[in-house]
C-alpha cells in the first residue's frame, strides 16, 4: 500500500485558472495540488471573484486540508490506548489537544 502525501496540507486559489477552483497543497509555496474543487461555472473559466461555489465547497476544501492532522490525532489515540501502562489523564489531555487543534483547522 503506499502512502498518502505527507501534511500539513492547505488550501489556496488555484493558480492556473485565475483562483477559480480551490486546491488543496501540501507543503509551503513549492507543495503539490493534491486535488482541486472546481466552481460551479467552471465552463465561463470564472476568476476567484467571479466563480460560483456551491455552499460546502470551502467547508469541504477545509475538511480535505485537515486529513492528516486527523489522521495523526486518530494514529496517537489508538496507540496510547494500546500502551498498557498508559496515564489515563494525560491519554485524554493529548487526545483533546490533537483533535481539537486538527477540527479547528477542518471548522474555523
Amino acid at each position: 500500500m503506499s502512502k498518502h502525501t505527507p501534511g500539513p496540507w492547505h488550501t489556496e486559489p488555484l493558480q492556473w485558472d485565475r483562483g477559480g477552483s480551490i486546491a488543496i497543497c501540501s507543503g509551503g509555496e513549492n507543495g503539490y495540488i493534491i486535488c482541486t474543487i472546481a466552481p460551479e461555472n467552471e465552463q465561463d473559466e470564472p476568476t476567484e471573484d467571479t466563480a460560483i461555489r456551491l455552499p460546502c465547497d470551502e467547508a469541504n476544501a477545509r475538511l480535505i486540508a485537515a486529513a492528516p492532522d486527523l489522521l495523526a490525532a486518530l494514529k496517537h489515540a489508538r496507540a496510547q490506548a494500546r500502551n498498557k501502562n498508559f496515564d489515563a489523564v494525560e491519554l485524554l489531555d493529548s487526545i483533546d489537544r490533537l483533535t481539537t487543534d486538527a477540527i479547528k483547522k477542518a471548522n474555523p
